[in-house]
């Protein structure tokens, strides 16, 4: 008997997208930017956030993460929480497969390691003793990713291997097949997936030395050009560090040395939610320095390099993959901007629902632009969490209801009978002199009222002047 019959099916419908992964469906999540004022700062937060994710695990395997309830009261499943971590998506055909499909406290009980990328070169870095199991201090973390840093500024960049992973899925099975061939990349390639997670240190994001605020549309939204580069670094690396990345695996944390921030997670293994506790655990750990109290590191400690055997012809492979990738990240426009007129609190006023309300703005904003197509099929996700193994359900959020209400926001006269009816008073939706807007709309609307029964009563007099006239000459 199947626990859930949804499961699977969806599962394929991931893995059987043969798009690449970047953009289409890895989402990013844009992480506070900090300002790291030297390499010991920047690496003592990467070393916060390995400690934060380790101290997630151990909540995990103690089964002491607390089971999330409904606003109604309902239990949801937390199957995709256990999914998450030590996870990766493996190219195949003709469609990929996860590791681990169904994830669970065992999934990450033999895990001691979490993968570090820097300058393109792979490192596997233990958080746990394999003898005592006993976890290692943050202050040991931090001298681990020290020896990474320093060991690869003595070399020059390697070839970006990870930039393979965000080629179409077809073309990246071809060629992990024959890159798996070989022995020794065959166990870079088990190191990468079994890993905890995969931590990116990127010696630059290119952020703007200030934050940039874009003043053409600050009255709507202030943008933030430092914000919006660190968003897109988070989202596909802006090809500069996309090299830096391995795009299979299920989660991500990429930490710059510009203070970008941020996690980029495959969507086969769960959905968003189910990476919101992990984030907060690492939040956590960000605001306690991290003590250095080892002097050298002990012999297991070392981080191991995980090597690769390029074969011919792997160099118009990862110009390839650039080029493709390059044309995808130009396909993208990343804006991030802070919406600080209204929030939900101000739409609740109005007795509507935030969600609501901003899934008709998106309808309308679309009309605007394109009032000569049809309606999209507007997409929301539905949780169905509170089923066993549920995932997500797609609302369509487009109706004729919907339509109707979009055409009768161009309408002028239904526009200004809107305005009547909201509160003049309210601020959010009248940033200045509300009471005056409001007049002036009140008689915008009785001077078109007026001229409407003007002109309907001199049409209706004209026409009853002519039958008039028409019943004269008949008689």
């Amino acid at each position: 008997m199947e626990d859930n019959w949804l499961f699977d099916w969806w599962l394929t419908g991931y893995l059987s997208y043969r798009v690449p992964v970047v953009v289409h469906s890895s989402p990013g999540m844009k992480m506070r930017t900090m300002n790291f004022r030297s390499d010991e700062e920047w690496l003592a937060h990467a070393a916060s956030i390995i400690h934060g994710l380790v101290n997630y695990k151990t909540r995990l395997e103690s089964h002491s993460l607390p089971t999330e309830y409904s606003t109604n009261g309902e239990a949801m499943c937390m199957g995709q929480y256990y999914a998450l971590l030590a996870n990766c998506r493996i190219p195949g055909m003709p469609h990929d497969r996860l590791l681990s499909r169904r994830g669970s406290p065992h999934t990450t009980s033999a895990v001691n390691h979490v993968c570090v990328l820097y300058r393109n070169r792979c490192f596997r870095l233990e958080f746990r003793d394999s003898v005592t199991h006993e976890p290692a201090s943050p202050g040991l973390l931090h001298r681990q990713l020290e020896h990474i840093v320093s060991t690869v500024r003595k070399s020059p960049i390697a070839p970006p291997v990870g930039i393979l992973t965000s080629l179409p899925r077809d073309e990246w099975c071809r060629v992990h097949a024959l890159l798996r061939q070989d022995t020794l990349n065959a166990s870079a390639f088990t190191e990468l997936e079994r890993s905890l997670v995969v931590l990116c240190l990127d010696d630059s994001a290119n952020l703007p030395t200030q934050s940039i605020i874009d003043d053409e549309n600050s009255h709507l939204c202030a943008l933030d050009k430092r914000e919006t580069v660190s968003s897109e670094n988070t989202l596909h690396g802006n090809l500069v560090n996309s090299g830096n990345r391995w795009f299979d695996k299920s989660v991500q944390f990429i930490i710059s040395r510009d203070g970008s921030i941020g996690v980029n997670f495959e969507h086969t293994a769960a959905d968003a939610g189910a990476l919101v506790p992990i984030v907060f655990e690492v939040y956590g750990t960000f605001d306690h320095p991290v003590p250095l109290d080892l002097d050298r590191l002990p012999v297991y400690a070392y981080p191991k390099e995980l090597n690769w055997h390029f074969r011919p012809g792997i160099d118009e492979e990862l110009e390839q993959a650039s080029c493709l990738l390059k044309k995808l990240i130009d396909s993208v426009e990343v804006q991030y901007g802070a919406f600080k007129r209204f929030g939900s609190s101000s739409i609740k006023k109005l007795k509507v629902s935030p969600d609501a309300f901003v899934q008709m703005a998106l309808q309308l904003a679309y009309f605007r632009l394109h009032p000569s197509l049809p309606p999209p099929p507007t997409y929301e996700s539905g949780s169905l969490r509170r089923f066993h193994l549920g995932r997500t359900d797609t609302i369509r959020s487009c109706s004729q209801e919907s339509v109707q209400f979009t055409h009768g926001m161009q309408d002028p006269v239904s526009y200004l009978l809107l305005l009547l009816f909201l509160d003049p008073m309210d601020t959010c939706l009248f940033p200045v002199f509300p009471p005056l807007i409001h007049i002036i709309v009140l008689s915008s609307v009785y001077i078109y009222i007026y001229i409407y029964i003007y002109i309907y009563i001199y049409i209706t007099r004209q026409r009853l002047d002519k039958v008039a006239v028409v019943s004269r000459e008949r008689k």
